[in-house]
């Protein structure tokens, strides 16, 4: 495995929108293309859940390993 490689669980930003969030489902295209489904945390002041959103795995930085992963159920 890739030091860098985005995996599931992993805290991914989106390059162009700054959205910051976990990386929650892979999308893998019959075409080649690979997205992530990212699940934004919760806003502090708000306690509002914003809607996850899909990016093309090209858009996306890893900020963290693994801080979420399918034990932690």
């Amino acid at each position: 495995m890739k030091k860098d490689k985005i995996e599931l669980g992993d805290i991914v930003r989106d390059r162009i929108s700054g959205m910051k969030g976990i990386a929650i489902i892979e999308l893998r295209h019959v075409t080649g293309c690979l997205q992530f489904s990212v699940q934004p945390f919760v806003n502090e002041s708000t306690g509002y859940l914003p809607e996850k959103k899909s990016f093309d795995l090209s858009r996306l930085e890893l900020i963290e390993k693994k801080v979420f992963e399918n034990n932690d159920f």
